[in-house]
């Protein structure tokens, strides 16, 4: 039996299948309300085509876990080269010359204090803190 896994919030593309359900479902509602009125009438109807994107303040699931696990492997860096070097560095170069990364990376700033922040407009702005 496979272990449980965690509850992962629904992706961009579970997004865009439950957006096109609802707007399929909405179309057969009217025309079925339509169909049922016996009197002759002339309707207008203005349908606005729903999003299929993840709405705008919902980070996409993968994003935030791969900006998350970067972020513990640059703490993890440091940590380490602070226990080897005595200091912690704010050059993620120090860390790849060190061994302890295999590149640097632009979503993520090295402060002093052995802070690391997400760079400011970069894709994982926002969705992590420090």
């Amino acid at each position: 039996m496979p272990a449980p896994t965690a509850y992962r919030p629904p992706s961009a593309t579970a997004w865009k299948i439950a957006a096109g359900v609802l707007a399929a479902i909405s179309l057969v509602s009217i025309t079925m309300l339509i169909m049922r009125n016996a009197e002759p009438r002339t309707v207008t109807l203005t349908l606005e085509t729903p999003s299929t994107d993840a709405p705008s303040n919902v980070p996409d699931s993968d994003l935030v876990q791969s900006c998350h696990a970067d972020m513990r492997t640059l703490q993890t860096a440091l940590e380490a080269y602070s226990a080897n070097v005595g200091e912690y560095t704010t050059s993620q170069d120090d860390l790849v010359a060190a061994g302890l990364l295999r590149t640097t990376t632009d979503d993520f700033q090295l402060l002093p204090g052995a802070n690391v922040v997400a760079t400011a407009g970069g894709i994982c702005d926002g969705i992590v803190s420090p």
